[in-house]
């Protein structure tokens, strides 16, 4: 399940586990807005804790526009993200971020 298509953020595979690598890529509301550069922030969550384990990745601009890049998921509950332009403007879904949950197996 793609939970965030229509905000222009996808995940593969779509089932996050620890450990594992999974691409992220992203054609949202920055990448529409002609930036040239995206960054990822990531990062992983238990049920009452922050961000733990906080990356900023710059992303691969793509021919099609679309921002892609591999991130290796920790431990925890959650994997937790945003983006960010070179001009600091925000994608974080309304202040809500991008969450997937993360499947131990």
């Amino acid at each position: 399940m793609q939970l965030f298509k229509e905000n222009g953020v996808q995940i593969t595979p779509t089932i996050v586990k620890s450990n594992h690598i999974v691409e992220v890529s992203y054609d949202g509301i920055l990448a529409s807005s002609g930036a040239d550069e995206v960054y990822l922030r990531c990062g992983v969550s238990e049920q009452s804790s922050g961000w733990k384990n906080l990356k900023d990745i710059k992303m691969e601009k793509h021919a099609n526009g679309k921002f892609c890049t591999d991130v290796t998921v920790g431990k925890g509950e959650h994997l937790n993200m945003c983006f960010h332009d070179a001009a600091n403007h925000w994608d974080n879904n309304n202040g809500k971020n991008y969450t997937f949950n993360i499947h131990h197996s």
